[in-house]
């Protein structure tokens, strides 16, 4: 497994795929009905763009082959069912935070022009709203085996546990050392 950090290389992609097709005479309203081309268009520059990254990574990573890549963007919560259509098994963690804890760390934090609703309370509460009826809809919509909750507390509390719980839910189970 390979973590890559926070990637902005999906939204980035999306948003450039999307406009190079309006661009080129397609209508907005089409285009953002995301066809199967244009998922596996999206998924194939992204995988690329990622592979590249691994590829230049420090240390090891360049000789040992990598199975996973985590690509923690929190926005890639907006982007979970395009996630799982773009590849044939990807696996979603959930990392859930108490909504107290998550919002005062975001409203307390300065982050760049990409945050702007962090700085409001009613908007930092709006947002967070919607990412819950965003995760509400994923953990409806994918199966178990390619969707998992854990909450962030849990893991605080049981490191060990928590890390051999997602271990196995990755695939990854008979690699971690006893």
């Amino acid at each position: 497994m390979y973590g890559a950090g926070e990637l902005d290389t999906l939204g980035y992609h999306q948003d450039a795929l999307i406009e190079h097709q309006v661009k080129h005479g397609q209508l907005r309203d089409e285009v953002l009905k995301f066809s199967g081309a244009f998922i596996q268009t999206l998924g194939t520059i992204y995988r690329k763009e990622v592979r590249a990254r691994v590829k230049a990574g420090s240390g090891t990573m360049k000789s040992t082959p990598v199975k996973r890549i985590i690509d923690k963007m929190p926005a890639n919560f907006t982007r979970v069912g395009l996630i799982a259509l773009m590849r044939p098994d990807p696996r979603i963690i959930h990392c859930r935070r108490a909504a107290m804890d998550t919002c005062f760390s975001c409203y307390t934090r300065r982050f760049g022009s990409a945050q702007n609703f962090s700085y409001h309370q009613m908007e930092l509460g709006a947002f967070y709203n919607s990412y819950l009826k965003f995760m509400d809809q994923w953990r409806n919509i994918l199966p178990a085996h390619r969707f998992i909750e854990v909450d962030y507390e849990d893991i605080v509390n049981d490191l060990e546990g928590q890390a051999r719980h997602l271990i196995t839910f990755t695939g990854f189970h008979g690699m971690m050392p006893v």
